[in-house]
């Protein structure tokens, strides 16, 4: 079972860049309620500079060029990601852009967002999950950035991370049966099963006819009958 597809967001391209344009490049001094300063990529996937002006001075123009060179890539709702052999040569540069527009504009949410879902797209959960837990950090509320970060964390095995996350989303959108579907597969990787058979079923109810989440519920009551071993890690419950 994939469950990438019930928790990808509906962003489009032209959303991201409404999204970050009009965000005003900015010097602050230290707070702590900024995001992490970003964090370069490991040497083995370095950033890729040429395809981008880390010099730049126009916010909007450098956000842009990391928008188009990492959206055809990255994983969204309706559309699968493009292949091509400069894929990775591709989203390395888009995250350079991203860093220059965040060097701009360091409240850009946005730009902590798509850098999230390029890190993403390579497999590097870890910066990754630093992405969004940044833009977190700025849009707690927004759904997108919630459900992609809770997604990473149970990637990386922080089951109770993601939980916090899926509850905050879940009440602050109790209607939103997709945010109980996620909430409920991380309550079931954090070993919860009870509460995570309640939470399926309170998103069977606001959308009886979603497939991803009648599998879902299938899977959780096997592991609450014995059927089913208990996953320990996303992968497993992938299986």
């Amino acid at each position: 079972m994939i469950v990438s597809e019930s928790v990808v967001p509906r962003i489009s391209i032209l959303g991201l860049m409404v999204l970050a344009f009009g965000v005003r490049p900015v010097s602050l001094s230290p707070d702590e309620s900024l995001p992490s300063p970003v964090v370069a990529a490991p040497k083995s996937l370095s950033v890729d500079s040429s395809r981008c002006d880390t010099m730049a001075t126009d916010h909007n123009a450098v956000y842009k060029r990391g928008v188009t060179l990492i959206h055809p890539y990255i994983i969204v709702q309706d559309r699968a990601p493009a292949e091509s052999d400069r894929r990775t040569r591709e989203l390395l540069g888009g995250i350079a852009c991203l860093d220059r527009a965040l060097e701009l504009a360091p409240s850009n949410w946005a730009a902590f967002w798509l850098r999230g879902k390029a890190f993403q797209a390579l497999g590097d959960h870890a910066r990754s999950v630093d992405s969004f837990r940044s833009a977190y950090r700025i849009r707690p509320l927004n759904p997108d950035v919630g459900r992609e970060l809770a997604l990473e964390q149970m990637e990386l095995g922080e089951f109770q991370d993601a939980v916090s996350v899926g509850e905050k989303l879940a009440l602050a959108f109790p209607n939103d049966a997709g945010l109980k579907a996620n909430l409920a597969l991380s309550l079931l990787l954090a070993g919860r099963v009870e509460r995570a058979r309640d939470t399926i079923d309170d998103a069977m109810r606001l959308d009886p006819n979603d497939a991803v989440s009648r599998e879902l519920k299938r899977r959780i009551d096997e592991v609450a009958n014995g059927s089913r071993r208990q996953p320990h890690s996303l992968k497993e419950f992938q299986q």
